[in-house]
């Protein structure tokens, strides 16, 4: 009786995943993409910290996820901190929430 019940499970299980949209040419359910996305997006700028001026870039690519998954931050200089900068990279690990 238990090999029935956990078969008509996974039956339905299985259903479930057939029955979602796809997209990108790939089942929902997958996080990855059947080619990467390799166009890559970049910022270069420059700012003042302490008068003198610092030039910084960041780039970013999405690569073989489904969405982006990585998120950055910058200020500069720091309001109310002119001697100091904040740049950050931050990793999705399998999803954006972690890195927002």
């Amino acid at each position: 009786k238990k090999k029935k019940k956990k078969k008509k499970k996974n039956e339905k299980k299985k259903k479930k995943m057939d029955e979602l949209p796809p997209q990108f040419g790939i089942e929902a359910h997958s996080p990855y993409l059947p080619q990467p996305i390799t166009k890559k997006n970049t910022i270069v700028s420059r700012g003042k910290i302490a008068g003198t001026e610092l030039p910084w870039a960041m780039s970013s690519m999405q690569g073989w996820r489904v969405t982006m998954e990585d998120a950055h931050a910058h200020d500069l200089p720091i309001k109310g901190l002119k001697d100091t900068g904040y740049f950050g990279v931050f990793d999705g690990h399998g999803g954006d929430l972690a890195a927002k």
